[in-house]
């Protein structure tokens, strides 16, 4: 069995593919990032061209303009590519302080010193990261305010109006990539949690079905078929020999599937096949199969009804046997009953007999009840449950699930991180709330006093105010469902619709539109997050056509004027394409790093389900196996004396392999074996952990049947709990002169010792506690 620290160094070896896979993840928000931003720069610049090809109202330099459009394609493809430079950087410099320098008149000061200032800006920082790109950020907003206060002419209310917007959009956008690293973080620390948590589960599991399945099969089928030739019964109606030969034949089967080079899954720790698997199917073929070959008179009773699952079905029929099979060593009869019901809410079977019975509550149950029949139902969704009493024989009634089985818990699902986002919401929400805000409400401030209807104006305000905090208060909460986002895609644009009212005529044009970039924060926040184009519609449409209505209504708007006014919708669109663009990307690095997961599980199961084959199986594979082929095969005589005798031997060392795996090196093993043969008992009593070793016990062990110091059986327990060891009996007792030799000869002067006229025991503390 791994231990944990075993478990995490081939974790720690397999997990550069992990590291590399992780780091990838930084990789992925930069690239997004400069995706989605390289994007929107280029859409801004066709659409600022095509504007000024058609209309000329403006009164910007259309040289001016078209050199810097074409200035923002060419940054554009390079930001999209992820291969932004320092000179490249200082060109994005120059063009948003040479659209400062037109405002707000030029198009691109329209429509990116409002809106798609804030993508470049971001395109800065995802290329610089950290505090560098904001003191960058600082400095491009003094810039652009010294050039509209110096050449500009439009005044210190346009300066102060440019500066409060692009310095609100640059925080925003510092924050929101700083939220975004540190939710890659977190995500990338959960994930490896995570999986370090499913390695070890997977292992333990691996662990758990292949001893399971293996000690089935060496209970189940090898003793049996060792137990008939060293001691044969005869079944009505065959030869002596055809239950031995069958026996032997389906236990060399089974340890040759074992030995097949594949993994024991959970699903298949009940794998070995039964003979007939289309009979298995009617409740009569079952029955057939599970009295097949067994040494007792068995009364059978079927109920026909929808068959069960074949896994199902192989469960019901090797648990029953097992409960047959203990009949006839038990019971003290050697008949029984069985009935296999198929009309009941599940399949039935239920095997009971008239035998010695026993006290449930008091008895110790043995490896055959506990694994072979009532784990074994228990994998499969089913139950067994025993009746017995003292005298009054025993009943075993197992249950299994009829129709198809729910699928197994799949390994590490693919989209364990999540959405990523979430980690982060609360930072991510404030981050791009608070600096917009308050860089809109300053706006606000300047020019609600120039609209038509202050006390107006001002209620807007407050209510634009009061929906953008309760949009981020529901980012953070997660309470973005349909209805919400319904209600503040109308809203908002009720809310617009009554601010340009409010403005009055001709505010389209300049800054007294104020309302239209702070009416959309909770749009551009909210479509962060929602991840349909369905949602992203209801919330972009009604305030898009509020904002057509009020262009087309308004006498001195024009087209290219009012891109600045429109660009509200543009930058909630590519909100949302960030949002699903990070999400996107997210999932790639998912998938690539389950992948490399299943890979390094896949490999340490492996590992773990060989140490515990060779543990159980490579004694068997040695000794046991020869002995059955040749049986199945007809090549041993069953009458021979020397047959049967290593048939005996073979079946106390099976189980010594079964009930003490890895316990009995070679020597200690020839030696117990020759301790056997001339009368002496040695008894491993269940319960001991694989592979403990030889240790003092075992030397201890050695010592007893080598020098044969008055011992003629010897019985060792493993005890657990606080005084985990093993317990040493020796009967007949030991003299005080033979139990001091002993401890000095192997150094368990430490070790307690007691006895009475009948026994000596000594107890010797595990030395892995």
């Amino acid at each position: 069995m791994w231990c944990e620290d075993e478990v995490m160094a081939v974790v720690t070896r397999e997990y550069p593919a992990l590291r590399e896979v992780s780091g990838r993840s930084s990789t992925m928000v930069l690239r997004s990032l400069s995706m989605v931003c390289g994007i929107a720069l280029g859409v801004v610049a066709l659409l600022s061209a095509a504007v000024l090809l058609t209309d000329r109202a403006s009164t910007s330099p259309l040289p001016t303009d078209l050199m810097l459009i074409t200035a923002s394609l060419v940054l554009a493809v390079r930001i999209a590519r992820g291969r932004l430079s320092w000179g490249e950087i200082a060109g994005l410099l120059v063009i948003t302080v040479a659209a400062s320098l037109y405002a707000p008149f030029s198009v691109l000061a329209q429509f990116v010193g409002p809106a798609v200032t804030a993508v470049l800006l971001l395109a800065v920082v995802v290329s610089i990261q950290g505090r560098p790109a904001l003191v960058l950020g600082i400095c491009l907003t003094i810039a652009s305010v010294v050039v509209i206060l110096q050449w500009s002419g439009r005044g210190w209310q346009a300066a102060a109006t440019m500066g409060a917007l692009q310095l609100g959009m640059l925080t925003a956008a510092w924050a929101v990539v700083n939220a975004l690293f540190r939710a890659v973080t977190t995500s990338d620390a959960l994930a490896t949690q995570l999986r370090d948590a499913e390695l070890r589960t997977r292992v333990v599991e691996a662990q758990h079905a292949s001893q399971e399945t293996i000690r089935r099969v060496l209970h189940d089928d090898v003793l049996t078929a060792l137990r008939s030739v060293a001691e044969p019964v005869a079944v009505a109606n065959t030869s002596v020999d055809a239950p031995s030969r069958k026996a032997c034949r389906d236990a060399a089967r089974a340890i040759r599937e074992l030995t097949a080079d594949r993994l024991i899954d959970p699903a298949d720790a009940a794998h070995v096949r039964v003979d007939g698997p289309q009979a298995s199917a009617t409740a009569s073929g079952l029955g057939g199969l599970i009295v097949e070959g067994l040494p007792l008179t068995v009364s059978t009773h079927t109920l026909a009804g929808p068959s069960p699952a074949p896994s199902v079905a192989r469960a019901l029929a090797l648990s029953a046997r097992e409960a047959l099979r203990n009949v006839g060593r038990h019971a003290g009869v050697n008949e029984a009953t069985l009935t296999v019901d198929f009309s009941v809410g599940g399949a039935e079977v239920r095997v009971s007999d008239r035998g010695s019975g026993f006290s449930v509550r008091e008895a110790t149950l043995g490896m055959g009840i506990s694994s072979s029949i009532m784990s074994r139902m228990e994998e499969v969704g089913g139950s067994a449950t025993l009746r017995s009493g003292d005298g009054s024989g025993s009943t075993w009634t197992l249950r299994g699930p009829v129709g198809p089985l729910a699928s197994e818990v799949t390994m590490m699902n693919e989209n364990t991180g999540h959405d990523f986002l979430t980690t982060e919401k609360r930072r991510l929400a404030l981050g791009l709330t608070i600096p917009m805000l308050a860089a809109n409400l300053f706006v606000a401030i300047l020019y609600v006093p120039s609209n038509r209807l202050f006390a107006v104006e001002v209620l807007v305000a407050l209510a634009m105010t009061a929906s953008t905090v309760a949009a981020a208060m529901l980012v953070v909460r997660k309470a973005l469902g349909r209805a919400v986002i319904s209600v503040f895609g109308t809203l908002q644009a009720m809310l617009l619709l009554v601010h340009m009212w409010g403005a009055g005529p001709g505010a389209a044009s300049d800054f007294r539109s104020w309302g239209s970039s702070l009416g959309a924060l909770p749009l551009i926040l909210l479509a962060f997050f929602v991840t349909s184009p369905a949602a992203l519609a209801v919330l972009v449409l009604p305030y898009a056509t509020v904002l057509g209505f009020v262009v087309a209504r308004d006498p001195v708007a024009s087209l290219t004027s009012s891109l600045g006014f429109l660009s509200a919708v543009t930058t909630t669109v590519t909100s949302w394409l960030l949002g699903t663009a990070l999400r996107r990307s997210w999932r790639q690095v998912e998938e690539q790093r389950h992948q490399v997961h299943l890979a390094q599980v896949t490999d340490v199961r492996r590992s773990s389900v060989e140490e515990v084959k060779d543990q159980y199986l490579s004694r068997a594979i040695e000794t046991v196996l020869p002995l059955l082929e040749a049986v199945s095969s007809g090549r041993s005589n069953l009458d021979a004396a020397d047959i049967r005798a290593e048939a005996a031997q073979l079946s106390l060392a099976t189980r010594d392999d079964l009930y003490a795996p890895g316990f009995f090196p070679l020597d200690l093993r020839q030696e117990v074996a020759e301790f056997r043969r001339n009368g002496g008992v040695v008894d491993v009593r269940p319960g001991f952990p694989p592979g403990p070793g030889q240790g003092p016990a075992g030397a201890l062990l050695q010592a007893l049947v080598r020098d044969r110091v008055g011992a003629r059986r010897v019985i060792l327990t493993y005890l657990t709990g606080e005084d985990r060891g093993v317990r040493v009996v020796v009967v007949p007792p030991l003299s005080e002169d033979e139990m001091a030799s002993l401890s000095r000869a192997h150094g368990l002067e430490s070790a307690a010792v007691g006895g009475d006229e009948f026994v000596s025991w000594l107890f010797l503390t595990d030395p892995h506690k």
